[in-house]
């Protein structure tokens, strides 16, 4: 048995497993790929993947989250405090991110039905939740940058402001049963109507 990594060297071969990982899922799709890919690709065994990942669904939702993570660090320091109409804010923000996570070669991979019931193993699901909080926490932080300091409250939980925005993405899933022809259409109705939303619970102090 070889000598236990350090905590430098864990890190340089998770992010070897991250960044091999990653090349692989964009050139193949998530799907197709085998963790026996993987490790031939970073060039360990299958024991030392396991070291760190329970399942490829598990990998998968941290190369997701570390990209997301820079695309939120751009879109924060471009957005927070920005002034303005908070339903024109919120509009702005929903569709370039949006735009982001549709056309970004790592992110739009888990807009595949089947990618993400791969995903959801018993590992990977934990992740998907833990992301979910984080997103949360991410769009909280934003839309209360856009109302402190002004002269208006909102008569909406901020939870629900940031569940009606987070649920633009997952309707993605069902763009077959909406109808591709529409689907886009569909899509600007309901950012439409959280913009209404908000004009409706806006209280001036």
């Amino acid at each position: 048995m070889g000598r236990p990594f350090s905590e430098k060297e864990r890190e340089e071969k998770r992010q070897l497993i991250l960044d091999k990982a990653e090349e692989l899922f964009v050139k193949y799709g998530f799907v197709k790929i085998t963790i026996q890919d993987i490790t031939e690709a970073a060039n360990i065994g299958k024991g030392t993947f396991y070291s760190f990942y329970k399942s490829k669904g598990a990998l998968f939702v941290d190369i997701y989250a570390r990209e997301w993570t820079k695309l939120q660090e751009h879109l924060l320091k471009k957005y927070k405090n920005m002034n303005g109409n908070l339903e024109d804010l919120v509009v702005l923000y929903i569709k370039e991110n949006r735009k982001n996570l549709m056309e970004n070669p790592v992110l739009s991979i888990i807009y595949n039905r089947d990618t993400l019931e791969h995903i959801s193993d018993k590992y990977g699901r934990q992740g998907l939740i833990d992301f979910s909080e984080l997103n949360k926490s991410v769009l909280i932080e934003l839309l209360r940058s856009w109302t402190k300091d002004k002269e208006i409250e909102l008569n909406i939980r901020e939870e629900i402001l940031s569940g009606m925005m987070r649920s633009l993405s997952y309707l993605i899933y069902h763009k077959d049963e909406i109808g591709d022809d529409i689907f886009e259409e569909v899509i600007q109705t309901f950012i439409d109507a959280i913009s209404l939303e908000i004009k409706a619970n806006i209280v001036v102090k």
